[in-house]
């Protein structure tokens, strides 16, 4: 038998259907206990979600409290060699990485203490051109794999910042990104493909041997670096979100099957004037949604896995007396806010100044800002996420 999962998808900014072959049938349900805005698309175990997106959704808020276990203020080191800009985040249960842009990899304790610099910006052995472009530290083992912007191989760290060694890749990889298997013995990576490329993704052990390979699918492959293949691992899953393709993908590290998990419709949203961010968290998609052609209207959608409904947010730290939040902030398991004490100085100034704020909130927000010292080193929020 023969049948299709029809899924919506843009390639630069042009709307397209993909058609899909399956072995067997596939069939499509709209939730009967949400709001009604969810389609399923169902094809054996697997399960497409489709989001129905409006300009008229209803807003709520989304307090941080109903996605993380706890909250706290994290205050890096101010050692000058501790000092940085982030550009990405990596956050496991003893150590905080940081990407700056430009700037060496940093380690820091799970306290905020700076531990050390991981590898050098250069090009000599163990250094990366201008600066990383995704990174796996593996605490059992202690070892940071690493991989810049275009590369042809893995950078391998020690916990001191200490070169090991490289793993050769069968070809250069465009915006990498790397996921470790739970044992440390494999690992997977995928990738943004030019035209030529043999792979999309690769499955290979930790000496670059190739244990199994798949081919850009055709809709995947892009002309130069104007895109992005984003992965979140917010959750177990391997996700992927190609800037070409207007569908989240779960990557299966084994045999590198891609499934399409979620993407959105809408009748007063043109895909050929809007575009979105899909993110993935254990308890919701997250959706970014912005006017390209026209004005600058912004959008942000939650689509609550469990009560099946979607909404317009905000997200409101009620830990830290209600400060309103970026939407999205969350990273390989975690909520994580950084930001300079001045930024969070004016931050909390604003907040202080609107009605809804309860004397209870501006205590702990006064008592915050008497502690921060504008040419102190970064601070961040941090919270790990809760589980489904």
């Amino acid at each position: 038998m023969e049948a299709t999962i029809i899924s919506r998808c843009m390639k630069r900014n042009k709307l397209y259907v993909i058609a899909i072959a399956c072995g067997i049938t596939a069939c499509s349900s709209a939730s009967q206990n949400g709001d009604g805005s969810l389609t399923y698309i169902v094809n054996g175990n697997d399960t497409l979600t489709v989001a129905t997106l409006s300009r008229s959704t209803p807003t709520r808020t989304v307090l941080l409290s109903e996605l993380v276990k706890r909250c706290e203020l994290i205050r890096f080191d101010n050692v000058e060699e501790a000092l940085f800009k982030p550009w990405w985040i990596t956050t496991t249960p003893g150590h905080i990485g940081i990407r700056p842009s430009g700037n060496p990899f940093k380690l820091f304790s799970r306290e905020g203490k700076f531990l050390t610099d991981v590898g050098a910006v250069g090009q000599g052995p163990g250094e990366y051109a201008i600066t990383l472009y995704d990174e796996f530290i593996d605490e059992q083992h202690e070892r940071i794999y690493a991989i810049s912007m275009m590369s042809d191989k893995i950078l391998v760290y020690n916990f001191q910042g200490t070169f090991q060694r490289e793993i050769k890749l069968p070809h250069r990889l465009q915006k990498g990104r790397i996921k470790l298997s739970d044992d440390g013995s494999t690992i997977t990576l995928a990738h943004m493909p030019f035209e030529g490329d043999p792979y999309f993704a690769i499955h290979i052990d930790t000496l670059g041997n190739v244990l199994n390979g798949v081919a850009p699918r055709t809709d995947f492959i892009v002309p130069d670096f104007n895109g992005e293949l984003s992965t979140l691992k917010n959750t177990d899953a391997f996700d992927i979100y190609h800037t070409s393709v207007d569908t989240l993908f779960h990557l299966t590290p084994d045999n590198l099957s891609l499934r399409p998990v979620f993407t959105t419709q809408s009748t007063d949203m043109p895909a050929d004037s809007w575009a979105h961010i899909y993110r993935e968290i254990p308890t919701a998609y997250l959706v970014s949604a912005w006017q390209f052609k026209e004005g600058d209207d912004r959008r942000n959608y939650f689509i609550d896995k469990r009560a099946h409904t979607t909404s317009q947010f905000t997200l409101v730290n009620d830990f830290f007396g209600g400060l309103e939040m970026p939407t999205a902030a969350f990273m390989k398991g975690y909520f994580c806010y950084c930001l300079e004490p001045l930024q969070l100085i004016d931050l909390i100034d604003k907040r202080l100044e609107q009605d809804t704020c309860t004397d209870a909130d501006k205590e702990k927000l006064q008592t915050m800002k008497a502690s921060l010292h504008e040419n102190d080193n970064n601070v961040m929020f941090l919270g790990k996420l809760k589980d489904f």
